[in-house]
Parts: C-alpha cells; sequence; structure tokens
C-alpha cells in the first residue's frame, strides 16, 4: 500500500478546504465561481465586489505555505487551531479559512 507523500497531504488538504468554499461564509472574500475538477476558484472582495479573482492549485499551494508559516511561527494564535490541525481540514471554522484565503490572494492577512 502507497502511502502519501506530503505534497499529496497538502494537496488533499487544500482540495479538502476549497471544495467547501462555495458554501463557507468567510469575512474578506465570497466565493463567485468554482471548478473543482481544475482546482479553479474565482472570488470577489465582500466589500467592493471587484473583479474577481482566480485562485488555483499553484497559488493555493502558495498560499498555505505563508499561512502555515504564520501559523507555526505564532503569528495567528487567535485562531485557536488545534495541534494536529493540518491532517483534518475540518478543524479550520470560518476565522481559519479567511485567514488562509488572504494568504491565498493577498499574499498575507489584513483583515481580522
Amino acid at each position: 500500500m502507497a502511502t502519501a507523500t506530503k505534497t499529496d497531504k497538502t494537496e488533499q488538504f487544500l482540495r479538502d478546504t476549497f471544495d467547501n468554499f462555495p458554501e463557507y461564509a468567510c469575512y474578506t472574500f465570497r466565493c463567485r465561481s468554482y471548478d473543482y475538477e481544475n482546482f479553479k476558484f474565482k472570488f470577489v472582495n465582500v466589500e467592493d465586489e471587484g473583479p474577481a479573482v482566480t485562485v488555483d492549485l499553484a497559488a493555493a499551494r502558495k498560499g498555505f505555505a505563508k499561512f502555515k508559516a504564520l501559523v507555526e511561527g505564532g503569528k495567528l494564535d487567535g485562531l485557536g487551531l488545534p495541534a494536529g490541525w493540518m491532517s483534518d481540514a475540518g478543524c479550520m471554522d470560518a476565522y481559519a479559512t479567511d485567514a488562509l484565503l488572504q494568504c491565498c490572494i493577498l499574499g498575507e492577512v489584513i483583515y481580522g
């Protein structure tokens, strides 16, 4: 039986999280369209409904790396993520998914 690589686990975590963005209530961005199979999600800023921004798998990986570094560096302690949070996307509440999405789109957490 093959074991999943770190990359596979990261992709699975991202897919588990992003597959729910059309229904998630995020604070800064709203999902306007999605293509699950090709991992393409379009978001608009909830404040100004400006131009849509597409997040693909590459952007999600980059944003996840930033988010993970912030969490591990103690910069997002207010999220209260439990130990082992990366093994279950279900540990991500609305605040955590919003922070992750900000990292994917903005490259940092600005709001919240």
